[in-house]
């Protein structure tokens, strides 16, 4: 089960961090990159990277 609280947590994160750095993300492109990143480090991918 994914921690749906974190992932949109994540997404706003990404969200006011674009827009301060002046990039033209829209929140659902925030968004979906968040899910993506949560995915990955459920399938352990990062983990198996940095070994």
């Amino acid at each position: 089960m994914y921690d749906r609280a974190a992932i949109m947590c994540d997404a706003h994160k990404r969200f006011r961090d674009g827009k301060r750095l002046g990039l033209a993300w829209s929140f659902a492109q925030c968004l979906r990159t968040a899910w993506a990143a949560e995915k990955l480090r459920r399938s352990g991918a990062v983990a198996q990277m940095a070994a």
